[in-house]
């Protein structure tokens, strides 16, 4: 009977042997939270284009014309004079940095029509451009420069007219398409100076 018992303790442990050899160990759990996921940061927002400036028609001859012209008359009578504020500066940088000028008269003290050019003009235009007119104070009372000065007519490619334009050496006055008022702007000390010292 002992040697039954023997033998069979000895297969009982035999199979127990064998039976922890056939399980492999678990890996222990780690304590370490799970890695997040990278977080793609968005590309910067470019900004928008800046549409490209309309271009401006080609000029074409203009005139010198004589004094007295009636092209060169202001609409409106007297009183229509007015000191121009910031919204008729406002108005008036827009229109001569955006206008499509393409022909102009021009005169000074000519007593005869003559041809103006296009390289004349083209002068008109960036001294006109380039003025970085000022405003007077709502008191002012200067009266204009006398002796001389220059007009100036600027029509599109359908001969509207654009604007009128008196320079006299301070006073700059502009009148917006054939409106009556005519509006009065500090111009002394500008590229003005160019045209209303040469003439044509």
């Amino acid at each position: 009977m002992k040697r039954f018992l023997a033998a069979l303790w000895a297969v009982l442990l035999l199979l127990s042997l064998s039976a922890c050899k056939g399980k492999e160990p678990l890996p222990p759990e780690s304590s370490a939270p799970p890695a997040s996921a990278p977080v793609e940061t968005p590309p910067p927002e470019e900004p928008d284009p800046q549409p490209d400036p309309v271009p401006l028609p080609d000029l074409q001859p203009g005139k010198i014309l004589a004094l007295g012209d009636q092209r060169l008359g202001f609409a409106g009578g007297p009183g229509d004079d007015q000191l121009a504020t910031q919204a008729e500066l406002d108005r008036w940088n827009d229109l001569i940095a955006t206008a499509p000028v393409v022909r102009m008269d021009f005169n000074d003290m000519h007593q005869e029509e003559k041809d103006l050019s296009v390289e004349q003009e083209q002068e008109i235009l960036d001294a006109l451009r380039g003025a970085a007119l000022e405003l007077y104070p709502p008191d002012h009372r200067e009266n204009p420069v006398t002796g001389g000065g220059c007009t100036v007519v600027a029509y599109d490619g359908e001969e509207n007219v654009l604007f009128k334009a008196i320079y006299i050496g301070n006073w700059f006055t502009v009148q917006f398409g054939t409106e009556k008022a005519r509006y009065i702007f500090d111009g002394e000390g500008t590229t003005l100076n160019d045209i209303y010292a040469r003439g044509w």
